[in-house]
């Protein structure tokens, strides 16, 4: 089903996946992307803040994708704008995370009658039920009269079907 601004209402709450923190990859993407002894090295991570290995923010922005993957799938989303990022938390090798996002506030773009704006306020949380990245981040949604619409509908579906595919030798 394809969701557009005007499906949308305020307090509506969504939740995404849960993705389990894969240590084999947590450690190549930190030694690739970011790596700080408290993301590479399990023996020195012990005498940072966090007292063991943590997973870096970049690869944390990562899961949170995937977990918001299937939340936004059916919107016709035409990008974010006005990020707020708080990371209050470690994220650890195991921990199990899933995103809830709620609706704040709506309103129909006052330039053009294609699109409305969508603030959101999104936690991604442990097992625990702690928060490790919340943010609130403004999202752009096609109204459904939106010529814009249609052309994201058809991109989605070649997204989508693309996936199915094998991969490559």
């Amino acid at each position: 089903m394809t969701t557009y601004f005007e499906d949308i209402r305020e307090g509506d709450v969504f939740r995404g996946d849960e993705v389990i923190v894969d240590k084999a990859e947590m450690l190549a993407d930190a030694r690739r992307n970011d790596p700080q002894p408290f993301h590479v090295d399990e023996e020195l991570a012990k005498h940072f803040p966090y007292g063991g290995l943590t997973a870096s923010a970049g690869y944390t922005v990562t899961l949170w994708y995937r977990s918001c993957r299937p939340i936004i799938a059916p919107f016709v989303f035409l990008g974010g704008f006005d990020w707020h990022i708080k990371m209050p938390n470690p994220v650890r090798a195991g921990d199990r995370l899933r995103l809830e996002i709620e609706i704040r506030r709506k309103r129909p773009s006052n330039k053009q009658s294609d699109r409305g704006y969508i603030t959101t306020s999104q936690r991604f949380l442990n097992q625990d039920g702690k928060p490790v990245f919340v943010c609130e981040v403004v999202w752009i949604i096609a109204t459904r009269d939106s010529s814009l619409a249609q052309l994201v509908e058809k991109l989605t579906v070649r997204a989508t079907a693309s996936e199915e595919l094998p991969e490559s030798p």
